[in-house]
């Protein structure tokens, strides 16, 4: 089964592929950008920057695709503009992951 989201005008079958999911303080270590380093830094910053970070992890190679994103019900999500990415992030939790968007035929 896969969901369908708005792509160039058309409604398209997708699924997600996990790229990297980030859950401990020092995961975010490498993390500088607009609202500083680390942790803190990486949930005062713009989504963006927040998902071109995780991005860095994406090999094309994942082996975990999903009919549907895995946000949370607390989670903050968002697509990037080019809608190839969903990420999903609990500041409260500290936690923030990235799948890829993956349209199926």
């Amino acid at each position: 089964m896969t969901n369908k989201i708005r792509l160039k005008g058309k409604d398209v079958k997708v699924v997600y592929e996990e790229i990297i999911f980030l859950q401990n303080s020092q995961d975010f270590d490498d993390f500088v950008g607009s609202g500083g380093k680390g942790i803190d830094g990486f949930f005062d910053s713009t989504e963006k920057e927040m998902i071109d970070y995780l991005a860095q992890w994406d090999n094309e190679n994942s082996t975990i695709s999903t009919s549907y994103p895995k946000a949370g019900l607390c989670d903050t999500v968002s697509i990037d503009e080019d809608k190839m990415y969903i990420l999903s992030y609990n500041y409260g939790l500290g936690y923030a992951g990235l799948e890829r968007i993956v349209p199926k035929d």
